[in-house]
């Protein structure tokens, strides 16, 4: 079973590059007969009228030039030629034109694959052809065409759906597109996939949607793509670490950064600073900081149970660095936050003494 489905996701494959086959250039392909050569360059003559024999012998000529026999069958390259009428099946029947050959049983066609499957794999390159033909804005996902095979393909419970978006902005307008087909995957279940995104174009997404799937909660749509620009931003924050500095007081960070890291999230990224800043080739001060621990300890502002004498060691300047930003800066605008909070609330307790 596996490998059939397997096959026969090759064919689809294959069938989709060969179905414009009449476009190829054809004095591009080595042996390629002259009489074929000479009537893809006559505008007034069509390949496509060709005899079924005749387009066998196109196919048995491109095919293997365009390394489709080794996509069909990798281990047996020579065994494409079983599926040579299955080929030209889909071919025949992408286009939907007067030429089509769905009547297997009048088309003169001898294919391997089973009717029922054949029709199918022409249909999937049916819907390909006018994907790629058709969709150049979200709104021409209302296209009758696609609507009608999409309708076949998933026997009635498939559709085509669409956000689109007024203006192309740039950057906001990729921001907006990401939040809004956030809002309509965050319907998925793990049992059930309502939204499947399908195209994604400057000015929106199409979708491919079970029917009468649950619309969206457009007052949650703001928030998101607020979350969205924020994500994005500090996603650059934190690869880049701009803003983040250190001068004779110790490390530093600019205020934006509060704007789109919680607590944990900006540790993470202090302590990523830190080491960039106090590379490997950065002179230690450690000496120095034990000289002054060490004073302390005489003037008994520290306790003297502690051993505060080392040797210049760049660890332990990081050490210092990031547990001063740690404490002073990133801690010290929690308690501020804290603090703004109970003026307002005189009910929230204090932060206790030895916090």
């Amino acid at each position: 079973m596996a490998r059939d489905k397997e096959i026969k996701r090759r064919i689809l494959i294959a069938g989709f590059l060969l179905h414009d086959f009449e476009k190829f250039q054809y004095d591009l392909f080595p042996g390629m007969p002259e009489k074929y050569i000479d009537i893809n360059k006559n505008p007034d003559q069509d390949i496509r009228k060709l005899s079924i024999a005749e387009h066998q012998e196109i196919f048995r000529v491109m095919v293997p030039l365009l390394g489709l026999d080794k996509l069909i069958n990798p281990e047996k390259t020579e065994s494409w030629v079983e599926y040579l009428e299955d080929l030209l099946f889909i071919a025949y029947n992408t286009q939907k034109r007067n030429d089509t050959n769905l009547n297997l049983s009048e088309s003169g066609l001898n294919p391997k694959l089973g009717d029922r499957s054949l029709i199918c794999l022409s249909n999937l390159t049916l819907l390909a052809d006018l994907l790629s033909s058709i969709i150049k804005h979200p709104q021409d996902a209302e296209n009758s065409s696609l609507h009608n095979i999409i309708h076949q393909l998933s026997d009635g419970k498939l559709e085509l759906s669409y956000h689109s978006i007024a203006e192309n902005r740039g950057v906001l307008t990729n921001i907006v597109n990401n939040a809004v087909m956030a809002a309509y995957q965050n319907i998925n279940t793990e049992e059930e996939i309502y939204y499947q995104p399908l195209l994604y174009l400057p000015t929106g997404v199409i979708y491919l949607i079970q029917k009468n799937s649950p619309p969206i909660s457009e007052s949650d749509l703001p928030e998101l793509v607020v979350s969205k620009i924020k994500e994005l931003c500090a996603k650059q924050l934190r690869l880049r670490k701009t803003g983040f500095g250190r001068d004779g007081k110790g490390m530093k960070y600019a205020d934006y950064y509060n704007l789109f890291f919680d607590t944990v999230g900006l540790i993470e990224v202090a302590l990523e600073a830190t080491l960039i800043i106090l590379h490997s080739n950065k002179e230690s001060k450690a000496k120095s900081r034990s000289d002054n621990l060490v004073k302390f300890q005489q003037q008994q502002i520290l306790s003297a149970d502690y051993n505060f004498r080392f040797d210049d060691d760049l660890r332990i300047d990081r050490i210092a660095e990031f547990g001063d930003v740690l404490t002073r800066n990133i801690w010290g605008e929690v308690v501020n936050n804290i603090d703004k909070a109970r003026k307002q609330n005189k009910d929230l307790p204090e932060l206790l003494a030895n916090l």
